[in-house]
């Protein structure tokens, strides 16, 4: 084990394979607190595929990206931090070709931490979810957890757990996701099918964020996988820009049968046009639609 700036970790061992025995414990297994994060070459098989997320059949969860990807050293060391706060046990794999130790030095070091804004942190950020469900989360005024609904009684199915096999502490959070990743469309679909689903569906709503107060105002955490999580709950006002359903982005039912993906660039769209040109004139950060 290593441990820098107070973060203990595990830098895997040269030709170290995920499906393998786990090289640091003695009957070689892997328990539900083992986590991976692998820098590896994954474009070079496809030039649209840069991570890999989820749960390995030996217990493993694994968080893989490629060497390449924008703001790889903030990811590890944002992953690391979350790791060492909710007791993983954080393995590290790099290519041969990486000084491993002063690579994690470096992200370390250069990775500010806390209620800071960061130049790469985006305008906007967004949370997707059922119709039935924003409904309750507007009574609520908040966007609650899965673990905070079970704990009152009115729990959901909280994608994702079950599905990639994502660390238990996943579901004390909302997830906020980029704007132009089709992630939290993906969520609203499969969450309608049952199963991992991105064919045709059902659109709820698209939920406009401002991460930078979010995270001055110290709600932000951030995981190395999710651009910025709420604990708890996460309040509507006064962070909650505009909420965007399927009504808003073809208001007269030009289209008949969404994707996820279609449904983004129309929700997107719809935002752009009439809510991000207009915020700071109006001085409005409420919800909009």
């Amino acid at each position: 084990m290593t441990s820098g700036k107070s973060m203990h970790y595990f830098i895997a061992p040269a030709g170290w394979d995920m499906n393998a025995p786990n090289p640091f414990t003695p009957d070689g297994r892997y328990g539900a607190t083992w986590v991976a994060f692998v820098i590896g070459d994954l474009a070079r098989a496809s030039v649209d595929y840069d991570k890999e997320y989820g749960r390995l059949p030996d217990g493993l969860f694994r968080y893989s990206l490629d060497r390449t990807v924008a703001e790889l050293e903030a990811n590890l060391a944002d992953f690391i931090r979350y790791g060492d706060a909710h007791g993983w046990n954080v393995i590290l794999a790099f290519p041969s070709d990486i000084d491993a130790e002063a690579f994690v030095r470096r992200a370390l070091e250069q990775t500010p931490d806390g209620p800071v804004v960061r130049d790469t942190d985006p305008r906007w950020l967004v949370h997707s979810t059922t119709l039935s469900a924003w409904e309750r989360n507007r009574k609520y005024v908040c966007l609650k957890t899965a673990a905070r609904l079970e704990h009152e009684g009115s729990g959901i199915d909280a994608f994702g757990l079950r599905e990639f096999g994502e660390p238990p502490d996943f579901a004390e959070y909302v997830m906020l996701g980029a704007v132009d990743s089709v992630g939290p469309e993906h969520v609203v679909a499969s969450r309608g099918a049952g199963a991992v689903y991105t064919g045709p569906y059902t659109p709820g709503v698209r939920l406009y964020f401002e991460p930078h107060r979010i995270i001055t105002d110290g709600l932000g955490v951030r995981d190395g996988m999710h651009p910025i999580k709420v604990r708890g709950h996460l309040p509507l006002h006064p962070y909650l820009r505009a909420s965007v359903t399927a009504a808003d982005a073809s208001p007269h039912r030009q289209t008949a049968v969404w994707t996820p993906r279609s449904f983004l660039e129309a929700a997107n769209r719809f935002f752009r046009e009439r809510c991000d040109d207009e915020r700071n004139e109006a001085g409005d950060h409420g919800e909009d639609t």
